[in-house]
């Protein structure tokens, strides 16, 4: 019998690719959301082929966070889901 997956991948294609503008707007949005927080926060935004578009570091954000944002971005990419999904399971134990 077959281990049934609880994050199944996404189907391909993602849809339309994001542009500048757009990227602008979604860290608008994701720095509002840190601010409320009170977090120091690193943004992140890739296309659809992991490609960085846009990346913010707050002032007092750690230096040594932006490869990691970067990748963070990119894995969620290419695994077609939330890195939350991964979070999920291993603190599931699975």
């Amino acid at each position: 019998m077959a281990n049934k997956m609880k994050s199944p991948q996404m189907p391909n294609p993602y849809g339309l690719n994001i542009n500048l503008v757009t990227a602008k707007k979604v860290a608008l949005a994701a720095a509002k959301e840190a601010e409320t927080l009170k977090i120091n926060a690193i943004i992140a935004i890739v296309d659809i082929g992991g490609h960085l578009i846009y990346l913010e570091r707050f002032d007092k954000a750690q230096f040594g966070s932006m490869n990691a944002a970067v990748h963070k971005a990119r894995c969620s990419v290419a695994y077609k889901r939330p890195t939350k999904a991964f979070e999920d399971a291993v603190n599931s134990g699975k």
